[in-house]
């Protein structure tokens, strides 16, 4: 899980507004993760937040992958990925119950619309992971947002978290990095294993496997 967040932990001011939280350099950085990932992956809030395109942007680089977790496909017909050179390697997660007329408009775009099974209405991350597999997807970079990370972290996918802090401060009304884990007590705090800490241009980046 990769997420850029202000000193308060805050990947957003109230109305949503994110650029841009890291600097030049963080961006930089997070642009060669892309290009040695095989794909990456966000959740619907911050496709239509955002509109990122996902794409490496480095010199010599290749794009990964790039998964859009949206379960009842809400992804707009404007968004940036549809509309890439290379939209086949944009994929799109929804569920079993995803409307048919949907996902084939989103095809006709010649993006990936993968139907899978879910969990409380969300798209379930295990029979997600077997499809990425199955295209020879071997690692993934979660790039938000609070909700996607969240997810991921209680059902155990996460290996490794990288932190960028910002040298910013927005407040407790802003939007915070990562959701609920119904952690009630500090006992059950996820603790990170070798913890590593640098400087990233302006930024900090702390690093730790689970």
């Amino acid at each position: 899980v990769k997420l850029a967040a202000t000193l308060d932990g805050k990947i957003a001011s109230a109305s949503g507004d994110a650029r841009w939280i890291s600097s030049e350099r963080s961006r930089t950085l997070v642009h060669r993760w892309r290009n040695q990932v095989d794909a990456v992956l966000v959740g619907i809030g911050t496709v239509r937040a955002d509109d990122p395109q996902l794409t490496c942007r480095i010199a010599g680089g290749r794009n990964p992958y790039r998964v859009v977790l949206d379960s009842a496909l809400r992804i707009a017909p404007s968004a940036q990925l549809l509309r890439l050179q290379d939209a086949g390697k944009t994929i799109i997660a929804t569920t079993t119950k995803a409307p048919v007329k949907k996902v084939r408009a989103l095809e006709k775009f010649g993006v990936t619309v993968w139907r899978l099974p879910s969990r409380n209405d969300q798209v379930a991350w295990k029979p997600l992971l077997r499809q990425l597999a199955g295209v020879g997807v071997v690692s993934v970079m979660i790039e938000g947002g609070a909700a996607v990370a969240a997810s991921a972290l209680k059902h155990k996918i996460v290996d490794k978290l990288a932190l960028f802090y910002a040298p910013k401060l927005v407040g407790g009304d802003g939007r915070v990095m990562i959701g609920s884990l119904g952690i009630g007590k500090m006992a059950r705090a996820l603790t990170l294993r070798r913890f590593e800490m640098r400087r990233s241009g302006e930024d900090l980046l702390l690093s730790g496997y689970l």
